[in-house]
């Protein structure tokens, strides 16, 4: 039956028969090597590995243990000349045709070399019309040249002619997930996991766009049952490490990516990586990671630009090598392994009592905020909203009468993080080991003062006289007097409605909205022309916290550097009635956006709207009766199509 199942490629389906052969013969090499097969087809290398290895020891003949070998060297692309000589000779020897054929139209795309992949796919055409595999295969070949219609139109003929094509089915979802339809891709993968209920590829599919579908509990939830295995696949340790990424978990997501096989991480797995590492805490290593994207990224430019020059000359020898060369070196398994090594005793740790300050902020802020504090650290790019320039620009959160930041601001923001940014907590730290970063931050701030007031003498042709340069630096840096924050009682409706009034003499409606929910069609800029949004006061968290007292803080002093304005012109009670609405506009549980979000939500008007939320009546469930029945009734996938309104957009995360 599994021999069956591989025949019409429902290759989840196989595994579960072969499955159930290696429990009745667990001395089976053969079943272990059709296993190996199946895990090829599906991607999955690590597993393939593990199941030659079974074989061999299983005492499968080496002749055997060499085809499957063959074919998955001919597969990936690593077997370049007499790729086609050795192909034939597999087909001789009993590999099946589609199955020989289908690894060298692989093999061919994965160096870009398109012509012989095309003339292949010809032949096999020619030879066999009605092939499904043959109809997916045009379809690969399409998707890998960017026909996306034609690509859609195969994979579909694929399906046509054999309905389990799990391969086709799969394809077909990613294909809408690459265009950004993530509705049609939803129900695909909803689909092909009905169908193929062993499959883990489109349990993996599912959880991965949920999760682009800022559904990423359900995404777990989808997910669970491969994760909880002995050792889960290299796929299912990155999505689950994504999703624990993007809800917060960045200790969970850590340990998730330290199962991955290195090389099955593509750059933008990575790039996942080094940021779930520098937010828990290990940003030194982060910092390698990004720097070892940017090195393939060159590598890749470099390479295109050597394929044609090498299509131009063919005999250019030292272009040919210099490829190779890159080819070997790039994301190479050794340097990843390297990269990967996640010591869990690291976490949340301060290093050895002796160590300075500076060495305390390249540790665990320069990945992000630059090694001279400039906001320009690797992991930068990734971010949204940006890292805070300590150099120049102005603090968020301050306490002091002139809106200068204290040591004691910055020590709160090291301890709490600032909620809705991807500045984390790091309260796991000493207070020594914070107030020494704080010391450190403030130094860097001074410095980036002192250097932008002398530029600009330079450039007005001014004496620099290092007294007034001085001076400049002590006004511009030192704190007033701490505004005192009264006793705040508790909130009653008579003072609730006291700071609704205020909430509109004040025009805090003009940009939160009538309804706390944030104007979404008002574009706002910080004062370095970067886009920002009014916070949803309902839904999101206060940057500076929830406590009553950093409330009052924000609306008496505002938040330098945005459009948020210091209010100075209300009294104290009339203060604390207005923090008193505010927090009682407030719900809990908070949504939590990705970075990704974050940064359509201060571009694109209408995206924050479009996001699910249970509190408010127009995101009430749909009934979807269609889709339930249809689905035969299984709650998981039947669920994964609900809870989203009507004409909703997505954010379309990596």
């Amino acid at each position: 039956m599994g021999a069956h199942r591989m025949n019409i490629w429902a290759v989840s389906d196989a595994q579960r028969w072969l499955e159930w052969s290696c429990r009745l013969g667990p001395e089976d090499g053969e079943t272990d090597l059709m296993k190996a097969a199946c895990f090829r087809h599906l991607g999955q290398k690590d597993r393939w590995a593990e199941a030659m290895q079974s074989a061999e020891q299983k005492g499968m003949p080496a002749q055997q243990i060499q085809q499957e070998s063959s074919i998955a060297l001919i597969q990936s692309g690593e077997v370049e000349e007499g790729a086609e000589r050795q192909m034939f000779a597999l087909i001789e020897a009993g590999v099946p045709r589609q199955d020989a054929v289908a690894a060298f139209v692989h093999g061919c795309l994965t160096r870009d070399e398109h012509e012989r992949a095309e003339r292949m796919l010809d032949a096999w055409t020619a030879d066999a019309p009605d092939d499904a595999h043959n109809a997916y295969m045009w379809g690969v070949y399409w998707s890998h040249v960017n026909e996306t219609s034609k690509a859609m139109d195969a994979f579909e003929n694929a399906l046509a002619k054999e309905p389990s094509h799990e391969l086709a089915w799969t394809a077909i979802a990613e294909l809408h997930e690459k265009q950004g339809r993530l509705d049609e891709a939803l129900e695909t993968f909803v689909e092909s996991a009905i169908r193929f209920a062993e499959s883990e590829n489109a349990r993996t599919g599912l959880a991965r766009v949920l999760r682009k579908l800022a559904r990423a509990d359900e995404a777990r939830t989808v997910l669970a049952t491969c994760a909880s295995l002995a050792e889960p696949s290299s796929a299912v340790n990155i999505e689950m490490g994504r999703i624990e990424l993007e809800c917060g978990n960045y200790q969970k997501a850590e340990r998730s990516f330290a199962g991955v096989q290195p090389d099955a991480l593509t750059p933008d797995d990575i790039v996942s990586l080094g940021i779930t590492v520098a937010l828990a805490g290990r940003p030194t290593r982060a910092d390698r990671l990004f720097a070892l994207v940017t090195d393939n990224r060159y590598a890749s430019a470099v390479s295109a630009d050597l394929q044609i020059r090498l299509a131009l000359d063919p005999n250019a020898r030292e272009a040919t090598d210099e490829l190779k060369r890159l080819a070997q070196s790039s994301l190479s398994k050794t340097a990843l392994a390297n990269w990967l090594e996640v010591d869990l005793n690291e976490l949340g740790k301060s290093t050895r009592t002796s160590i300075s300050a500076a060495e305390l902020y390249a540790q665990h802020c320069g990945a992000c905020h630059g090694a001279e504090g400039d906001g320009n650290g690797r992991a930068a790019r990734y971010l949204f909203p940006k890292p805070l320039d300590l150099r120049r620009e102005r603090f968020r959160l301050v306490s002091a009468s002139n809106a200068i930041p204290t040591q004691e601001d910055v020590e709160a923001v090291i301890n709490r993080g600032m909620p809705g940014t991807s500045m984390t907590s790091f309260e796991d730290l000493s207070q020594d080991a914070q107030r020494l970063l704080a010391q450190e931050v403030l130094r860097l701030r001074r410095e980036g003062i002192r250097e932008e007031y002398v530029a600009m003498l330079k450039e007005e042709g001014e004496e620099i006289d290092e007294h007034d340069v001085q001076a400049v630096v002590e006004h511009l840096t030192t704190p007033r007097e701490v505004i005192q924050v009264p006793r705040f009682g508790p909130a009653n409706s008579k003072t609730i409605e006291k700071g609704k009034g205020l909430y509109f003499s004040q025009t805090c409606d003009s940009c939160h909205g009538k309804d706390g929910h944030g104007d979404q069609n008002l574009l706002l800029f910080d004062d370095r022309r970067r886009p920002t949004r009014a916070r949803d006061l309902v839904c999101e968290p206060f940057r500076g916290g929830h406590e009553p007292e950093a409330i009052y803080l924000r609306i008496l002093l505002g938040m330098p550097g945005t459009p948020h304005p210091a209010i100075k012109s209300i009294t104290h009670e009339q203060c604390i009635s207005l923090t008193h609405y505010c927090r009682a506009l407030a719900r809990e549980p908070t949504r939590t956006l990705t970075n990704h979000q974050r940064a359509l939500q201060a571009t694109g008007h209408a995206y924050l709207s479009a996001l699910p939320d249970p509190r408010r009546p127009e995101y009430a469930e749909p009934t979807h009766e269609s889709s339930s029945a249809r689905h035969g009734g299984s709650p998981i996938y039947a669920s994964a199509l609900q809870k989203k309104p009507a004409g909703a957009t997505h954010a379309n995360g990596s």
